[in-house]
């Protein structure tokens, strides 16, 4: 069942980010929100998470969900390990097969402390992999990485998006690339 965002409105104070906005997800594939700073996609990430309430309009679709979620911050809880803080959504195995596929196999007991700004990226997306979600959203997950690793989670994404919804923010064109459909977000 797709997701359909309909007459959607949110501001912050006088600051208006969405005005009657509508438009639907499909239940699967890779989606890019495409707009300017300040636009409103990461509002939209965090509507569709239940992080933020809209003013008016309705979602449906999105009704028993689980829903993984790659914030622009890595938000990793330093006192853990790497292995530790994807555990923390799945269970070991599934720690360790994510951050294998993402290239940390010898990094599983680093804490972020230890790990490189690309090594915590990367563990913060195999946290949202090893959840398991019917929809992934992923606001710039490529910051930090370099061309090898961002092709690794390109291929990664995409044989994820067989079986759930991807929603991907991305400013860099050749990110997007992976993507089956784009949404502009106007704000």
């Amino acid at each position: 069942m797709s997701i359909l965002i309909k007459n959607l409105s949110k501001s912050f104070g006088t600051n208006i980010v969405f005005n009657n906005f509508s438009t639907e997800l499909p239940d699967k594939g890779i989606v890019h929100l495409r707009g300017a700073s300040g636009s409103g996609k990461t509002t939209l990430l965090r509507i569709l998470s239940g992080l933020e309430q809209a003013e008016g309009g309705g979602i449906s679709g999105l009704e028993s969900k689980k829903i993984a979620y790659v914030f622009q911050e890595d938000r990793l809880l330093h006192e853990l390990s790497a292995l530790e803080n994807v555990s923390i959504v799945s269970n070991e195995e599934q720690a360790r097969f994510w951050l294998g596929r993402l290239g940390l196999s010898h990094e599983l007991n680093k804490k972020p402390p230890q790990l490189s700004g690309g090594m915590c990226r990367r563990v913060a997306i195999a946290r949202a992999l090893a959840y398991r979600g019917d929809i992934l959203l992923l606001d710039e997950p490529f910051n930090g990485l370099d061309a090898e690793l961002k092709k690794i989670l390109s291929e990664i994404l995409m044989e994820v998006s067989t079986k759930a919804l991807v929603v991907l923010v991305t400013h860099e064109q050749g990110e997007a690339d992976i993507a089956e459909q784009t949404i502009s977000i106007d704000g």
